[in-house]
Formats: C-alpha cells, structure tokens, sequence
C-alpha cells in the first residue's frame, strides 16, 4: 500500500512538471523501467533513488515523500492504536 501511495504523488509531481516518464528516467538516471515499477506500486525506492527523483522533479525529498508520509499516518492511526 505504501508503495502505491508513494508511486501515485511520483506520477502527480511528474506530470507537474510536464515530464514523461522517459523524461524523468533520464533527467534522474534511472531506468524508463524502473519509473514504470515505481509509479505501479511494483517497487519501493531507496533512499538514493528518492534524492535523485527529487533532484530531477527540482523538489525536496521531503516534499516528494510527505504526501505519503501522511497517508501512512491515517493508515497507522486505525492500525496501531486500538
């Protein structure tokens, strides 16, 4: 679930931006692929792969991760405290 929270702001802050995926593979060096994976919800990116799409989207890692931060927080709430 984190996952795909995370890869729905990636695809928002990209589309944004006016970039295609194509776009932030290259601007960020990673591969077209790996955007795919990323935006799907198939794969979590590590902390590395967080600096480089926010350096590529000219945002902050904290920017890029918050909307998902907060969504966990919702999900946490009901979760873990009873």
């Amino acid at each position: 679930m984190v996952k795909e929270a995370f890869g729905s702001n990636l695809r928002k802050r990209r589309l944004n931006q006016k970039l295609t995926q194509e776009n932030l593979a290259f601007e960020s060096g990673l591969s077209l692929r790996y955007i795919q994976n990323l935006e799907s919800g198939d794969r979590q990116p590590t902390l590395e792969t967080i600096f480089k799409l926010s350096f590529a989207l000219n945002t902050s890692p904290q920017a890029l991760i918050q909307p998902t931060w907060k969504w966990w927080v919702a999900e946490a709430r009901d979760k873990y405290n009873p």
